[in-house]
């Protein structure tokens, strides 16, 4: 679990893009020039109007729909416990049936033999039980259970019946799913070996009662809903990646801020986050279009080939070939840097009272030597007050989010972590960075959309009286998630046959003991208006700045 990183499935990943698409942030030009303010929102339709639709959207059966709605009602508010769990639904709608349609996805499930299925699902069955950070949630027997849910609601899905049931329309499915919710709710077992052999007694069953024709595909249901049912960032991944080899290069340049479509064989710039590194470095925008990648011609309807050429960077990064416009514009070249920077955008938004801008969009290994360099930078610019905008920060590298704090941290408690894995069993995670430690004054900003690594940042500030935080109170995802590798189905040469899960290891905790996952981290300063958090940020490092004169 070195490092520990996050990873977000595909269908969460897509869903948080759409989401943090709707942020705004306020531009940033080169340093010692001011950062203008944010230009303000169109209207939009309320929450409970959005939550409405959203419920409307869930009835008919249009989770992706419903997913978006509900992300885009906790625009201005932390999702209530009741959003958070429909959105919980959506996304596990939204995996399944996205797994139903993936024909790589099928394809592995319908080659791996049953018997190399069932030693899969009894491994995921035991590492779920033995390393999630909920021990309870976890037992064996609920795992079991979820896994039902799972190939219940298969069941009702036209598509799966048709693919992996002799007759689709049968009208003992009904009958069967019943015993699904009752019958076999009565045997659970207790052990993962016990769970191995309920998964082959129900794959029996199936074949006899409603003509199961691949009892591979019953295998997986009861594997993926056993992630999946534990939370929503929990995840089953192939050995051979999910939704096909289009999802690179969209979700390599939805990283950087750029959200891409295919259009016939073109693949044409969709939009641009707001705040993203795209927005601030780049002169992209909606409606450019992409003629190669790294060298090589684009041809939208070859995603093979797309993605081959997303792998073939050379140098410090990617070379897009743009053509703003139509066909008759001149063509540039896009670089974006590989590993894409965390922390970007210095500015000095305020060169009287000497306060400086910084953005920090996420997590990973690299973050604090990027942070040390923008502290320099700072420094050798004369600024005395630093605003550090984490709006949108989905989160990251849990280890460099901590070796952040630590950094503005002379002592004290950073974030205490709970899980059964030793590394985060009553974990407490502290700073002995002393003298070296930065005493520049910092504003932090955040918002709905401030995520798991960047939250436990947030609290370690707010906690330790380190900062001064202005926006909104943030998500409450406080987890740290791990990527668990497989073994039971690999091939006898030892090629890779098994996949992995993406799993929440431990839950995360405020210095003082608060729990942040499910409730977040609340500022100092409440502003719903992202067009005046930022004014709001320099008004409160001015006043922090002028207090140490």
């Amino acid at each position: 679990m070195a490092g520990y990183k996050l990873f977000l499935s595909h269908a969460f990943t897509a869903a948080l893009v759409s989401f943090f698409g709707s942020t705004v942030f306020a531009d940033t030009e080169p340093l010692t020039s001011p950062v203008a303010p944010a230009p303000r929102p169109a209207p939009v339709a309320s929450p409970a109007q959005m939550r409405a639709e959203a419920e409307l959207a869930e009835s008919e059966g249009k989770w992706e729909t419903a997913l978006d709605l509900y992300l885009r009602s906790s625009t201005t508010t932390r999702p209530s416990p009741d959003v958070r769990d429909r959105i919980r639904v959506c996304l596990r709608n939204i995996a399944q049936l996205r797994r139903h349609r993936d024909p790589v996805f099928q394809q592995f499930v319908l080659t791996l033999p049953v018997s190399d299925a069932l030693h899969l699902y009894a491994e995921v069955v035991g590492k779920l039980a033995t390393l999630y950070s909920d021990r309870d949630r976890a037992s064996p027997g609920r795992i079991f259970a979820l896994g039902l849910d799972e190939f219940d609601r298969a069941l009702s899905d036209t598509d799966f019946r048709r693919r992996h049931l002799t007759t689709p329309a049968d009208p003992r499915v009904q009958k069967y799913q019943h015993a699904l919710r009752d019958a076999w709710r009565q045997r659970l077992p207790s052990t993962a070996a016990e769970a191995r052999h309920a998964a082959r007694e129900l794959v029996r069953d199936a074949q006899t009662q409603i003509g199961l024709r691949d009892p591979s595909a019953a295998v997986f249901e009861l594997l993926c809903g056993a992630c999946s049912g534990l939370d929503e960032f929990t995840v089953y991944v192939s050995p051979f990646g999910s939704h096909g080899d289009l999802a690179l290069p969209v979700v390599e340049l939805a990283e950087y801020g750029v959200l891409i479509r295919p259009e016939g064989s073109e693949l044409v710039v969709d939009g641009i986050v707001p705040g993203s590194w795209a927005a601030l470095q780049t002169t992209l925008n909606k409606g450019d279009r992409i003629g190669r990648v790294n060298g090589h011609p684009v041809d939208a309807r070859n995603p093979a080939a797309l993605a081959q050429s997303f792998r073939s960077q050379s140098g410090a990064g990617h070379e897009l070939e743009v053509q703003y416009g139509d066909s008759r514009s001149p063509t540039t070249v896009q670089r974006l840097p590989v590993p894409l920077p965390t922390v970007y955008g210095a500015a000095v938004v305020n060169p009287k009272d000497g306060i400086g801008y910084l953005r920090l969009a996420g997590f990973r290994e690299s973050t604090p030597r990027e942070m040390d360099d923008a502290l320099q930078l700072m420094k050798d610019a004369g600024v005395r007050a630093l605003v550090i905008d984490a709006r949108g920060n989905p989160g990251g590298s849990f280890s460099a989010a901590v070796q952040v704090a630590q950094r503005f941290l002379s002592g004290g408690i950073v974030v205490t972590t709970q899980g059964q894995s030793p590394e985060f069993a009553n974990r407490i995670f502290s700073s002995d960075s002393g003298m070296n430690a930065y005493d520049i004054p910092v504003v932090l900003l955040i918002d709905t959309k401030t995520m798991s690594a960047a939250e436990a940042l947030a609290a370690a500030w707010k906690d330790n009286n380190r900062a001064t935080l202005v926006g909104l109170p943030t998500f409450g995802k406080g987890v740290v998630q791990s990527q668990v590798v497989l073994r039971a189905a690999d091939g006898t040469d030892g090629s890779p046959r098994s996949g992995t899960i993406v799993m929440t290891v431990a839950s995360m905790f405020a210095p003082r003991g608060g729990a942040i996952n499910g409730v977040g981290v609340v500022p100092h300063v409440l502003e719903a208006d992202p067009g005046r958090q930022l004014e709001q940020a320099i008004a409160k490092a001015v006043e922090l700045a002028n207090g140490m004169r």
